[in-house]
């Protein structure tokens, strides 16, 4: 991996992804609450449903802006294509190729390794419910964690599909 390949994952792909998706996610949790003051844990809409959905939409929602992201970065030259570790290689071989389906199978994914520790989490915490600031908050901080997790993996898959290609 090169010092540009680093610099982009830390910079773009880990911090810049946060703050995206901190932004968007934290616009849509103030739209949705406009009317309800406080959101229950487990009820729909409620907070385990949204961080199902949250999950879900951050992931999916990565995997399509980089689908056209990485190539444009690489044919600018801001990248190179990056061939992965064999250990990295078997992990992303279960996944279709590009498209709707990795994109599918990649946010249900998510959906099931970022949701359910966090809602039993706060489930034994002791939180029934939020109200509108600080889960419009929980919701910008779960997701700029999650997409800061799942925006350098995703764009290595890219890099290394172009290496294919």
């Amino acid at each position: 991996m090169t010092p540009a390949h680093r610099r982009y994952l830390l910079l773009e792909a880990f911090l810049g992804a946060a703050a995206a998706n901190a932004v968007i996610n934290g616009a849509i949790g103030w739209l949705q609450t406009r009317r309800v003051p406080v959101l229950p844990m487990w009820q729909v809409p409620g907070i385990a449903s949204d961080l199902a959905g949250t999950a879900f939409g951050v992931t999916f929602g990565t995997c399509v802006v980089m689908a056209w992201t990485v190539p444009r970065e690489v044919a600018r030259g801001k990248l190179t294509p990056l061939e992965l570790s064999p250990r990295l290689a078997r992990l992303v071989g279960f996944l279709p190729a590009r498209g709707w389906r990795r994109s599918l199978r990649l946010a249900l994914l998510s959906m099931l390794v970022f949701a359910p520790p966090v809602a039993i989490a706060l489930t034994l915490l002791g939180v029934a419910s939020l109200a509108r600031a600080p889960y419009v908050a929980f919701k910008a901080a779960f997701s700029a964690v999650e997409g800061a997790i799942v925006t350098p993996f995703i764009v290595w898959m890219y890099l290394a599909e172009l290496v294919r290609e």
